[in-house]
């Protein structure tokens, strides 16, 4: 990819990422911090602290639609998912700390669901992320096995995509080719850990649509 192109699909995904958040989706929170937007959420994220500080004083302003929407993405798992992936991939920043003092706490009741399609719980994936945050040795293993599931489940997922050619070559299988739950994996450990990368060995596939998360990671944060 030219760097032209790079930089403008990194101004998409700010872009995008605002608009989401403007929408009281919190998905936009990380992919802001996936394309480097962290002082535009920063700013959202202090611009909405001040607007919710100043409802508290007005019953009726709690009722205006950005804190409506607001409030409704923190009942959803996707969404509390996306302020912790957005607070690891920010660190040592902790957006919306004011609204959800601990993500994963609040996700812990629904810890055994899935993560998108990659084939990880939402405990597991935590456990991963965490691991790598910490940059904890002996924790290397553990990371290579989740890395290891979320390559062979993707694998299965674009094989079936690919058996049905039509909408494969539509591109109506997006999730398959590009996920981001999986970038983000890849970024943190890319970004963070000491220990010896172990994607040679579970990404040595000849199906080339299986790197894609990986790469984006890399050209992202390699």
């Amino acid at each position: 990819m030219l760097l032209a192109d790079m930089e403008r699909a990194r101004k998409l995904l700010i872009f995008a990422g605002k608009l989401y958040l403007e929408l009281g989706l919190l998905s936009g929170a990380t992919l802001l911090a996936l394309a480097g937007g962290n002082d535009d959420l920063i700013r959202f994220d202090t611009r909405m602290q001040q607007h919710f500080n100043a409802a508290q004083d007005d019953a009726d302003g709690i009722r205006e639609p950005r804190f409506l929407y607001f409030r409704e993405s923190l009942r959803s798992p996707i969404q509390l998912l996306a302020v912790l992936q957005a607070r690891l991939l920010m660190r040592p920043l902790e957006p919306f700390g004011w609204a959800v003092p601990n993500p994963y706490e609040s996700l812990r009741p629904v810890s055994g669901g899935m993560v998108g399609s990659t084939g990880l719980t939402i405990e597991g994936y935590h456990r991963i992320a965490d691991t790598i945050d910490r940059g904890n040795e002996d924790g290397v293993e553990q990371i290579a096995e989740g890395f290891r599931t979320l390559v062979l489940t993707r694998r299965e997922y674009l094989v079936a995509a690919m058996a049905d050619e039509h909408h494969w070559r539509m591109l109506l299988h997006p999730a398959e080719v590009v996920d981001l739950d999986a970038v983000v994996l890849f970024s943190l450990d890319l970004r963070r850990a000491a220990h010896d990368r172990i994607y040679p060995d579970i990404l040595d596939e000849g199906l080339e649509a299986l790197h894609a998360p990986f790469r984006i990671a890399q050209w992202l944060f390699g």
